[in-house]
């Protein structure tokens, strides 16, 4: 368990794909690949966001209350340069605003960085620009650009906003 100031995260296990994947459907990002929330797994889930065969992918159950309130991706592992990227934080939209996504996102970096002695730890976000920059200055994260149209989703191409945080060793 990863512990934060108003949330807990855990591996994800197989009762919460269902969960997960009605809270990205939340999101408007995904596309119905799975029309049944009770057949995601977590290749399916992964495939849908884009970071399939991704080895490294650790998804995390975002607890809230001592219930599920969203979830969080660690991937994109690179030994060799101590890094890692978060491609995906989602928050259960009925819990908005409460700062979970925040706060869980300071935990998973502090874990990054403490126990798994990474270096750098960078995070997409599909948030328009402003609002992606306000969750950045919470959280202390650097900008690093905008991919234009990076991906489809819902029929729309969708802008990916880069951000990072470097541990000063």
């Amino acid at each position: 368990m990863i512990e934060g100031k108003k949330v807990m995260l855990r591996r994800a296990e197989a009762k919460d794909w269902p969960v997960l994947w009605l809270i990205l459907q939340q999101q408007g990002v995904l596309e119905n690949i799975v029309p049944n929330p009770h057949e995601v797994t977590q290749e399916n889930l992964l495939a849908a966001l884009g970071i399939a065969g991704d080895t490294t992918a650790k998804v995390f159950a975002i607890m809230a209350a001592e219930r599920v309130a969203g979830l969080e991706i660690l991937g994109g592992g690179d030994p060799v340069h101590r890094s890692a990227l978060i491609p995906c934080v989602a928050i259960d939209r009925g819990l908005k605003g409460e700062g979970f996504g925040v706060d869980a996102t300071q935990a998973l970096v502090r874990y990054a960085f403490r126990w798994l002695g990474l270096h750098r730890v960078a995070y997409t976000s599909i948030m328009p620009l402003k609002q992606a920059m306000a969750r950045a200055e919470k959280l202390e994260a650097a900008y690093e650009g905008t991919s234009r149209g990076a991906f489809l989703g819902n029929d729309r191409w969708i802008d990916l906003h880069r951000f990072a945080f470097v541990r000063e060793d």
